[in-house]
């Protein structure tokens, strides 16, 4: 069987302000450092082969924490970046509200065909997480795979792995250094053994009200 382990990356500035992040390449905060060391202590007792990140800084940063536990090297997959939220990056909510109220609304009623200005639809971002498994499945058939990634994307690929939709991504949040593993059998059916673990961190994650867009 092969395990796949979710690990969203640890809490940035701009998660603690409500910003919304998207592709934007923001690094980890003290406490983001702290999460993803108590996620690497978390990790030692898993059998890790490979590990998979994002290549944006907060995701890499956490990978390299684990990584350094078991001396393995990271590959870097830019499929595994956050959606792109275009003009909305770096704005939080009330201010995507002040400026762009009605496309906002209507980015609420379905994000799954609605883009933010000049980003991504929840669709194209559930056909690039898409992509990435079938990279995945292709390389690994059995073994443990620790993938490091955002709120988004790893709530599209949990939607893709258990035969969801874009739709079924788009009601799944992720907490910071939150784990969730899947498991696929050698008949192809999947285990979910754990959602959003946090167990391991101290202090707990932020509670984000993900109003409007979801500052991953």
């Amino acid at each position: 069987m092969l395990r796949i382990l979710l690990a969203r990356h640890g809490q940035t500035d701009w998660n603690a302000l409500g910003r919304n992040q998207g592709s934007a390449d923001v690094e980890l905060d003290a406490v983001g450092t702290n999460q993803s060391e108590q996620l690497a202590e978390r990790m030692e007792s898993e059998k890790i082969q490979w590990i998979y990140s994002s290549d944006l800084k907060r995701a890499a940063q956490t990978a390299e924490r684990v990584a350094a536990r078991f001396g393995s090297q990271i590959v870097l997959d830019p499929l595994l970046r956050e959606r792109s939220y275009g003009k909305w990056e770096g704005l939080t909510t009330a201010e995507i509200e002040a400026v762009d109220r009605k496309h906002l609304e209507a980015y609420r009623r379905d994000p799954a065909l609605v883009a933010p200005p000049e980003g991504e639809t929840g669709i194209d971002l559930f056909a690039r997480a898409g992509c990435f498994l079938v990279k995945l499945l292709e390389t690994h058939a059995q073994g443990t795979a620790l993938i490091v990634s955002h709120g988004g994307t790893i709530a599209n690929l949990i939607a893709a792995l258990l035969h969801g939709t874009p739709s079924t991504a788009a009601c799944i949040r992720i907490f910071n250094c939150a784990i969730t593993e899947i498991v696929i059998l050698e008949n192809q059916r999947r285990i979910l053994v754990r959602f959003n673990d946090v167990a391991h961190l101290d202090p707990k994650p932020l509670d984000h009200t993900f109003a409007g867009s979801a500052a991953h």
